[in-house]
């Protein structure tokens, strides 16, 4: 349905969230990347001491506020990942690890 080509400079897990983004927007939600990445300072990778570790890659919004981290077919959620999904599923916020839109559709999306 949605396809991607992979570029030079892109990877797998970049072009499912790209995949999933277009998805959610063609069903009509509201969704966009969380950016939390660090930044580089003098050839050296820094994370800002401020973010959340282990924030999923991507907020959408139905009438609910889902999270959603998107993993590429091979690719496993961090220990920061997990305790950020146990703190969604604690305050009843749904969480959805994704691999591919199928699994969105899985959870009612």
């Amino acid at each position: 349905m949605f396809k991607q080509r992979l570029r030079k400079n892109n990877n797998p897990e970049a072009c499912a969230q790209l995949r999933i983004l277009k998805y959610c927007k063609a069903c009509g939600y509201v969704a966009g990347k969380i950016k939390v990445k660090g930044s580089l300072s003098h050839g050296r990778f820094i994370y800002d001491p401020y973010t959340f570790r282990g924030m999923p890659d991507l907020i959408i919004f139905t009438p609910k506020i889902h999270f959603c981290e998107v993993k590429a077919l091979t690719g496993k959620q961090s220990l920061e990942q997990k305790v950020f999904q146990g703190l969604c599923e604690a305050a009843g916020i749904p969480y959805i690890l994704a691999y591919d839109i199928k699994d969105l559709q899985k959870a009612g999306l």
